[in-house]
């Protein structure tokens, strides 16, 4: 666990209506929440040639949330150190909570959250305790909801290791008050099995498979605490229910959860594992529906404080023609004008026609992944089709097709990276062999950021 007292993931991360800050009101009920845990295996890219796992691996995870509309993702096995959060371009930002950067990074939590979540503050508060545990806050109009993300040990750890992430765990439970609502997530590395009638209100009559000590310990949690496991409540199919499968046995089981609060229960329409979502993992994705009836607050709109506009196109001369004719065309101020709505009208002219000839100033990062996005969409795709045929008919010839698409796309999505890598090195060393520094600075800038 992280020594010294608990630290939010960012100091920048937005805080909560019931602190008191920020400039809210209300706006627009909520839809259908979707929430999901997912153990990953990594987030961290490898250098080696060999690796399965394909590069960008928070941008791939993204990718794959977007496509089944998840709002918040519990991710497991992470693999990062420290604490932090980074925004994917696909409309994702992760946290995460990790080791100390002295520790060695075994496990690793993250939270995933849609950004626009996070602007408008349904999210904030993120909490990190420990490597193996952290936590969210949803606001749900005057209403707020807990959501922990959990990784525990397997069966092989000691027994002090077992029983200090369940201390840890229940310690975290009891500090959510009950007027809140409480989401536990995660891969508890758990067999519950299917004996519901010696846990009434805790497992429902759809549980798969035996019970094992972790599952035994869960269960007990879960009784002391009035928690439900969401998973055993749905009647489906068992390849619905199973996320992970026993590598020498090739038995499924049902070991990831999603836990609620027993008054919670009705706000749970649906728990149901997405065998389709693919991240080079050897776990399913489970989403599960929350009904979310409350009404969400949202940041007032402001207007701008200064707009920035791509003047460096001013240095076409034919773009620079039609700026000029655009502000001499509307530029039409009255007689009889005061000096202050003079230049109100001349500010205006200015500021429109930069905008609608110049446009606005962009200067994000160059990024590989970003710019080659059509490509990668296309490697990804083949790959997603030689998993589905897997599933729907996993012959020995369906899995050796999987297995030879997945490395062919790990090594396209490399050949990617590296052409780009390529190309610019090439564009810079032009700049540098005919002098010109400022395009070499600013195309060093636009790949690495500016200089601190």
């Amino acid at each position: 666990s992280r020594k010294g007292d608990l630290k939010k993931a960012c100091s920048a991360f937005p805080t909560c209506l019931a602190e008191g800050k920020g400039n809210l009101n209300i706006g627009n009920k909520i839809k259908n929440m979707k929430i999901s845990t997912w153990n990953i295996r990594t987030l961290l890219d490898s250098s080696n040639p060999s690796s399965i796992t394909t590069p960008r691996r928070t941008a791939i995870v993204a990718k794959e949330l977007k496509r089944y509309n998840i709002d918040v993702a519990s991710l497991q096995e992470t693999h990062l150190k420290g604490s932090g959060q980074l925004e994917e371009p696909e409309g994702y930002t992760f946290i995460w909570s990790g080791c100390n950067d002295n520790e060695p990074n075994y496990y690793g939590v993250a939270i995933c959250v849609k950004t626009n979540l996070i602007k408008n503050r349904t999210v904030c508060q993120p909490i990190c305790y420990s490597d193996r545990l952290m936590s969210i806050k949803i606001v749900d109009g005057k209403d707020e909801t807990v959501l922990l993300c959990c990784y525990a040990p397997t069966l092989q750890a000691d027994t002090n290791t077992i029983e200090a992430f369940y201390e840890e765990l229940t310690n975290v439970i009891k500090r959510v008050p009950n007027r809140h609502g409480l989401i536990i997530t995660g891969d508890f590395n758990a067999r519950v099995g299917k004996e519901d009638y010696l846990w009434r209100g805790v497992l429902g009559k759809h549980g798969i498979g035996k019970i094992n000590s972790n599952g035994q310990r869960l269960l007990e949690l879960c009784s002391q605490e009035d928690l439900r496991i969401m998973n055993t409540y749905f009647q489906l199919k068992d390849k619905h229910k199973t996320t992970w499968q026993h590598p020498r046995s090739k038995q499924w089981h049902q070991i990831d959860f999603v836990i609620v609060r027993n008054k919670s229960t009705p706000k749970v329409l649906r728990c149901k594992v997405m065998r389709g979502a693919q991240c080079d993992t050897d776990h399913s994705l489970i989403r599960a529906v929350l009904k979310l009836t409350g009404r969400r607050y949202h940041t007032k709109k402001t207007k701008a404080s200064g707009a920035a506009f791509n003047t460096s196109k001013l240095k076409e001369e034919r773009i620079r023609a039609a700026y000029e004719q655009r502000v001499a065309t509307r530029f039409e101020p009255e007689n009889n004008a005061s000096i202050e709505e003079l230049w109100t009208e001349v500010r205006k002219t200015i500021t429109e026609a930069a905008s609608n000839i110049l446009g606005k100033k962009v200067q994000p990062n160059a990024d590989w992944f970003t710019e080659s996005n059509p490509r990668i969409d296309e490697v990804l795709k083949e790959k997603r089709l030689a998993h589905s045929r897997l599933l729907s008919n996993p012959t020995r010839m369906n899995k050796e097709l999987y297995i030879e698409t997945r490395k062919k796309c790990q090594n396209e999505i490399r050949k990617i990276k590296e052409r780009w890598w390529h190309a610019k090195m090439e564009e810079l060393q032009t700049f540098m062999d005919k002098g010109d520094s400022l395009n070499l600075y600013n195309g060093i800038k636009t790949i690495v950021g500016p200089i601190k």
